[in-house]
């Protein structure tokens, strides 16, 4: 194939829009379609490659395959073999062996998958994950596995019906993608479809499509004027990366634009016009050729240095996206292109190195995940293993009736800061016999019990507790507070918590110096609490900022230095007791928790 030095030019301007918007620079709302311009270039020229090869009876899987190694594991290895001191040295237990997770998937190009998974309450926050990007790369490998044989098996029945496949395939993919905007989704079904191949290959078969109408000249496309769809097409792109997300441009919308206007500008950007000669320009064709490495180290850098740090580092992550290019260059001059040139480093050998490596890459990451991050290395204050199975225990309150015990019936409602409220109350009041149901799929009004067939619940519970993320209406809590007073029953609503931006830094500090640490609160969670604490009668609100915090700083790890949160929003153990014995005491609530049933009534 014939080299185009426009195309390096377009990996330029999808590399740069990617950094810009993973380090939060103003100006950049759609960076993030960069990647769908990869995906629509790396289609357009594997397609163009392979059907040249098979036309010209040369094409051989093993060397298709041999060469992707060698285009794609050197750089990534050597970025994975980087990170490992940094995640063993700055990483808590419970983000090193996310990270062990991440590191076994990146090497088997499967991470896409593993990000659906995991994803839920639990999972890490996506800028302190080190190898999130590599699910891109995932997509693009299993589509180099698949794609060539289904290539070859239409080619059998007949090379004429390769563009009807491609077509075909490409529609249904898109009507994948789109079924969030017809059929109501869970928080994992919408993660698979914006992880997983199925629904990413219609970007990657755009490419693909424009490959082989461009090959065979079909509706005479090598005729048709050559300027003004690469100009339409460079515009779609910049409107896309940089239409401000404020204005309500829908994130469909932006990759539309951008896949659209990549492949514009593959089929008529080719030998003349302004778009040609401003992609050909020195300073992006060298960005483009460094672009793979400069895509790989600039995530780890963003990560790690946000780990490193305990507040939000704002416009400081320049430092770590800057220290990218010389990273790429030198990933780029030493270890690419050394690997994909046989006579500096044989192919066998140079496979050889790769399973060396890539084997003890998946070794080393599927000890960190075993052992759970390792706590030994920091001392077992800071362990915070088992906490996802500790808040497993919440689940079992989960019920539509209370218990036939004349203890008190409690009733706690919200989602996941409820089951932090279920496991304040069993730390905190292991002696007082109380029936406890936690409901976690109310949405609306708590009056509105009936609606969901559980209005005997409602007439059952002497107490209820709100507990959620998501601030209550207005409305519903005006409503709710008189439903309740009337039937006589005890509302209350729990304040909203967060332990600050970062927790990785506590692990640099001295064990003996662990107790009592504080991180500085989060303003949206300073704005919410003062929202909620506005709309709610003071009798009726339990704050716990209120009482843990102060002059704007939060705890996160008690006076024995044990973390009270395993990924700054929900409770360790060591948290359901100490907000629990901080926060519920002294109020309303809590006297009449020790109140007998009978007594009371």
């Amino acid at each position: 194939m014939k080299y185009r030095k426009e195309i390096d030019g377009l990996r330029a301007v999808a590399v740069v829009p990617v950094l810009l918007f993973h380090a939060q620079i103003p100006g950049f709302d759609g960076g993030y379609v960069g990647v769908d311009i990869f995906f629509v270039i790396s289609g357009f020229l594997i397609t163009t490659i392979i059907v040249s090869e098979i036309e010209g009876k040369n094409f051989s899987l093993r060397n298709f395959y041999v060469r992707r190694a060698l285009r794609l594991l050197p750089a990534l290895f050597f970025m994975l073999l980087l990170c490992l001191p940094f995640s063993w040295f700055w990483m808590l237990p419970d983000d090193l062996e996310n990270f062990g997770q991440s590191l076994i998937a990146s090497v088997l190009f499967s991470n896409n998958i593993l990000l659906t998974l995991t994803t839920g309450y639990w999972d890490l926050a996506a800028e302190f994950k080190p190898l999130l990007h590599t699910w891109s790369l995932a997509v693009e490998e299993q589509y180099y596995i698949v794609f060539p044989l289904a290539l070859l098996l239409v080619w059998r029945w007949g090379h004429q019906i390769l563009l009807p496949a491609l077509v075909t395939t490409f529609v249904m993919s898109i009507i994948l993608s789109v079924a969030p905007l017809f059929v109501p989704m869970s928080t994992k079904s919408e993660a698979a479809i914006f992880y997983l191949l199925p629904t990413r290959s219609w970007e990657i078969l755009t490419g693909a499509i424009g490959a082989v109408v461009l090959r065979r000249n079909l509706f005479g496309i090598e005729d048709l004027n050559r300027t003004f769809p690469s100009y339409f097409g460079l515009a779609l792109i910049f409107i896309g990366t940089l239409f401000p997300s404020h204005w309500g441009f829908p994130e469909g919308a932006r990759i539309a634009f951008a896949v659209l206007g990549t492949i514009l500008i593959l089929l008529f950007a080719r030998d003349r016009g302004y778009v040609k000669r401003f992609l050909s320009i020195s300073a992006l064709v060298s960005i483009g050729l460094i672009s793979y490495s400069l895509y790989l180290f600039h995530q780890p850098l963003l990560a790690f240095f946000r780990v490193y740090v305990s507040e939000d580092p704002g416009s400081w992550l320049i430092i770590p996206l800057l220290c990218a290019f010389p990273m790429a260059y030198i990933s780029y001059r030493f270890v690419e292109q050394p690997f994909r040139n046989a006579r500096v480093i044989p192919t066998r050998i140079a496979l050889t190195v790769f399973v060396t490596i890539g084997t003890g890459i998946v070794a080393f990451g599927y000890s960190l995940n075993s052992h759970q991050g390792f706590p030994s290395r920091i001392g077992t204050a800071l362990s915070v293993e088992n906490t996802v199975d500790y808040n497993k225990r919440a689940n079992s309150y989960i019920g539509d009736k209370f218990p036939a015990t004349e203890f008190k019936n409690v009733l706690v409602i919200g989602n996941s800061f409820g089951r932090d409220a279920i496991n304040m109350l069993l730390e905190t009041t292991p002696d007082v016999g109380l029936n406890l149901v936690y409901r976690n799929d109310i949405v609306g009004c708590i009056g509105d019990l009936h609606a969901y067939d559980l209005k005997q619940l409602y007439d059952d519970a002497d107490i209820l507790l709100y507990a959620s993320s998501v601030t209550p209406r207005q409305g519903c809590v005006e409503g709710d507070l008189d439903i309740a007073r009337a039937n006589r029953k005890e509302l209350y609503y729990l304040g909203t918590k967060h332990f600050g931006y970062n927790l990785n830094w506590v692990i640099r500090v001295e064990s003996r110096e662990r107790g009592n640490l504080q991180n500085k609160l989060i303003s949206a969670v300073v704005s919410q609490e003062r929202e909620m604490s506005s709309m709610i009668p003071e009798q009726y609100y339990i704050s716990i900022l209120d009482r843990i915090a102060s002059d704007g700083m939060i705890p996160i790890t008690d006076e024995n230095g044990e973390l009270l949160s395993p990924d700054r929003t929900h409770l360790t153990l060591a948290g359901a007791r100490y907000l629990g014995s901080k926060v519920l005491s002294d109020t309303t609530l809590w006297d009449s928790l020790f109140v007998n049933k009978e007594t009371d009534r």
